[in-house]
């Protein structure tokens, strides 16, 4: 329950006459804190649109718990700024002490969390690229011939890939084919596991016959991870 005054909406809404619009199709409030701390009431509603494609109008209005002030609000339709939609929400939160506002269902909580993961997923969204070197490494003597500095290896691309497993599965081939080693692949599940683990991009052997150790080959065929929007620097026309 809101106790929200005539008054405040109009002086909210300035002294426009509304014309009438579709009735309120879902509406659900939930209560939260803002940047600073201070609770809010945040109300959610669709209105169904008339005259256009698009389905429904989604309406958002966040005021004070108890109805002094209006904070802010916001829809989806055409006209961007203090609508009719907005006042028939406003106008259905002032009834809210003879008619409940509901909280929101289990089905807007999951849909609402859905667009956060993807949201999060997108904000990380990479690309892994397997590398090898084409040229002889040298011990590190020279700086800009050393196999310390990969930006000076004279580089191929072998594969470009969205999960870190089929990298690796590449990257090993390469090793197994074209340089002559053999790799062990019973560690495949451990390449899922990594697949969602940003901080490990770099290529991990398995073998005991070719590691780490027996660096100047090691150093020629790797895995790196790239954000999307700056993998493109690697490719050239």
């Amino acid at each position: 329950m809101i106790p929200l005054r005539k008054q405040v909406i109009d002086a909210y809404l300035g002294s426009t006459d509304f014309r009438g619009c579709q009735d309120i199709s879902s509406i659900h409030l939930q209560y939260e804190e803002d940047h600073s701390g201070k609770m809010i009431a945040h109300v959610e509603a669709k209105i169904p649109a008339s005259t256009t494609n698009q389905r429904d109008y989604d309406i958002s209005v966040r005021i004070h718990p108890q109805g002094n002030s209006i904070y802010s609000s916001s829809c989806t339709c055409p006209i961007l700024g203090k609508c009719k939609h907005i006042h028939k929400v406003l106008y259905r939160i002032r009834q809210s002490r003879e008619i409940p506002i509901p909280p929101p269902s289990a089905q807007h909580l999951e849909r609402v969390a859905r667009r956060e993961r993807l949201a999060d997923q997108m904000e990380h969204a990479s690309v892994y690229i397997a590398f090898a070197c084409k040229s002889e490494l040298d011990s590190g003597s020279d700086y800009y011939r050393s196999q310390f500095v990969r930006d000076k290896y004279d580089q191929e691309v072998l594969g470009v890939f969205f999960s870190l497993k089929e990298a690796n599965l590449r990257a090993k081939k390469y090793v197994r084919e074209d340089l002559g080693h053999e790799v062990d692949d019973d560690d495949e599940e451990e390449d899922d596991e990594e697949d969602d683990d940003y901080g490990e991009d770099e290529f991990d052997w398995d073998d005991e016959d070719f590691g780490p150790d027996d660096s100047n080959e090691y150093n020629k065929v790797w895995v790196d991870r790239f954000a999307i929007e700056n993998a493109s620097r690697h490719f050239h026309t």
